[in-house]
């Protein structure tokens, strides 16, 4: 049996991409961003969410400090065909997305 969502926590339950490319949750300002900072985001690094940094070394793509440059990309072509789910993980909902014909 799953819990209804608490709505104390849609703040940081809800996620979108700004118009710049920036990933965000609903509190205002707060970005995810490299947890180690101005090497950028890379493979294997952790990220954090935080604020923008007052100091910014350098920009890319749509003027994006580049601690809180994200790409979205498709990793391969899909069926169009979709199934969801919604697994509990402890007190997480996990939403499980599986292309029926890539099985």
């Amino acid at each position: 049996m799953l819990r209804r969502p608490d709505t104390r926590r849609q703040l940081t339950q809800t996620w979108h991409f700004t118009d710049d490319g920036r990933l965000c949750c609903k509190h205002r300002n707060l970005f995810v961003q490299a947890g180690d900072g101005f090497p950028g985001l890379t493979a294997g690094n952790s990220v954090v969410l935080g604020p923008s940094q007052s100091v910014e070394y350098s920009r890319v793509g749509s003027d994006v400090p580049i601690e809180q440059a994200v790409s979205r990309q498709r990793l391969r072509p899909g069926s169009g065909v979709l199934a969801l789910c919604v697994i509990t993980d402890g007190p997480t909902r996990v939403l499980q997305i599986t292309d029926l014909n890539n099985k």
